[in-house]
């Protein structure tokens, strides 16, 4: 395997060939029980979709039931309920994942996701995809490989609830989407007959992340069992991209760490003095900056009037 948790040779061509890879038993059981704890107490920041904020419209996604629970505010949470949120932000585990398929750099794009799917719960219609529905190619979400891995937006989906099996419901994807070159075709959507056959449904255990490229199609499927199904979603960039626009309003967190600071940084070249988060030689993540050259910058600064260009 790779030094300080990199993917390694088959995990990387199963996110190549699939368009996902999950890494098994990366978080332990006290900051999965953290982060339960912190939810059970902050029942009043979740918000119930509906309506026009519905995620499910076809009915192999819809199953009668009650809307997603979404919260968005987990950072902004006293200690010791904000803790294990923002840890999942750089989390060693995965910081090596994330860097080999984003980039050094990599910065956090959307808000930050909790979402809790109850017995009965609608799913998400199939989403995502490497073609737009008029078949241009959707370079926001794009994944590429070029002597190496560029992955345009991943997400992370941290499960915080017990095994989840194919028939129970939640995530769907369909395998090698992330390099069609065509729109998802119009009978996929209901995911029935042939299509039932292949869409992937991984198994996700408590304390696995789920990694995969917003440019493969991928989907919720309604959820069966009795047991709550509790997800942390981030989705991640490399340094010079931007989808979202959530840093552009986004609190001042008290209390961040170094390395959790980076990760929120705004899109910029990580040559532009850009704190790298790296898992260090005692298996901790640390923050790397090389400084751009001093005369550059005072060069820039008589120009510009600012340190960068």
């Amino acid at each position: 395997s790779k030094a300080q948790g990199g993917l390694t040779p088959s995990q990387l061509w199963h996110f190549d060939t699939f368009g996902y890879v999950v890494l098994r038993n990366v978080i332990p059981a006290g900051e999965i029980e953290a982060a339960n704890a912190a939810i059970d107490a902050h029942p009043q920041d979740f918000r119930r979709r509906g309506g026009v904020t519905a995620l499910a419209t076809r009915e192999a996604f819809r199953d009668g039931g009650d809307g997603r629970l979404d919260c968005g505010r987990m950072f902004e949470w006293k200690a010791p309920h904000c803790d294990p949120f923002r840890r999942f932000l750089c989390h060693p585990g995965v910081v090596p994942a994330v860097t080999d398929l984003v980039g050094p750099g990599f910065r956090l794009d959307h808000a930050p996701l909790c979402f809790i799917h109850r017995k009965g719960g609608e799913g998400h219609d199939l989403h995502g995809g490497a073609c737009k529905a008029d078949g241009t190619w959707y370079h926001e979400l794009a994944y590429e490989y070029k002597k190496g891995p560029y992955c345009r937006l991943l997400s992370a989906s941290v499960a915080l609830t017990s095994t989840t099996s194919p028939e129970d419901g939640g995530f769907i994807i369909v395998p090698g989407s992330h390099k069609s070159n065509l729109p998802t075709p119009d009978s996929m959507e209901d995911c029935q007959g042939e299509w039932a056959e292949v869409m992937h449904r991984p198994v996700i255990n408590t304390g696995d992340v789920l990694l995969f490229t917003e440019a493969a199609t991928h989907g919720t499927e309604p959820w069966t069992r009795e047991q709550e199904r509790r997800v942390v979603l981030y989705r991640f960039a490399p340094a010079t991209c931007a989808y979202g626009r959530a840093y552009l309003d986004r609190p001042e967190y008290e209390g961040l760490t170094e390395a959790q600071a980076a990760v929120l940084q705004p899109p910029h070249h990580a040559r532009l003095d850009r704190n790298k988060v790296v898992v260090g030689s005692d298996g901790d993540v640390e923050v790397k900056l090389v400084e751009r050259d001093a005369e550059k910058k005072a060069f820039d600064r008589s120009v510009f009037g600012t340190d960068f260009f």
